[in-house]
């Protein structure tokens, strides 16, 4: 359960960089 709840943040956390890059 703690791993499942730990990896949507970890998406997110990719996307985030993902828009620093393009900004």
């Amino acid at each position: 359960d703690y791993q499942l709840a730990k990896e949507p943040l970890q998406f997110f956390d990719s996307l985030r960089t993902l828009h620093g890059l393009m900004k």
